[in-house]
């Protein structure tokens, strides 16, 4: 099999760069859902949870949109005590977030950055521990959770964009700073 001619790769690449750049002027108007999470109130099953709240309903009904979002601490928090808790659970027989090797971050009140492709109804089963599969926050299992409220963040993008779902995440957690999570 011969290589496409050089002049072909660069016109295929100009043509992929104009739609991204058509793509994303058509997204100027973005709106950023927010859902609030007081976590005293997280049961430890999925149908419990369900059943008092409709924010998994609510987010499940943009199933196939790629989107970023950060989960902000509201409450007056101990984000050390966050932070060494995820530290300590590498035997645990669920999947705790990435964390940085130290604690640096004592300012910061934004708990983790994250992106899907799609299904962020899925990807909060996960972070709110209902979902043992998958790396996500865990957070009804959580034994410090008492006090714990947050507020959920979300940007969804269109469709069409979904490949610039990493490097919303990788600019947003640079400006946030968040707690938890490694993005390089």
């Amino acid at each position: 099999m011969t290589p496409p001619e050089s002049t072909s790769i660069t016109q295929m690449i100009a043509t992929y760069i104009g739609e991204i750049q058509e793509n994303l002027s058509a997204f100027k108007d973005y709106e950023v859902e927010t859902y609030d999470l007081d976590c005293n109130t997280l049961p430890l099953t999925l149908d419990e949870f369900n059943k008092k709240s409709a924010f998994i309903t609510e987010i499940a009904t943009n199933y196939t949109k790629p989107a970023v979002y950060w989960f902000e601490i509201t409450s007056e928090s101990d984000t050390k005590e966050i932070y060494d808790f995820v530290a300590q659970q590498t035997n645990s027989d669920r999947k705790y977030p990435a964390y940085k090797k130290t604690f640096n971050n004592d300012e910061s009140n934004i708990l983790y950055v994250g992106k899907v492709k799609n299904n962020l109804a899925g990807r909060m089963r996960m972070h709110l521990g209902f979902e043992r599969t998958g790396q996500g926050l865990q957070i009804c299992h959580w034994p410090h959770k008492t006090g714990l409220i947050l507020k959920l963040h979300v940007i969804y993008l269109p469709e069409n964009l979904e490949m610039l779902a990493n490097v919303f995440e990788l600019k947003l957690a640079s400006a946030l700073n968040p707690i938890l999570g490694k993005h390089k």
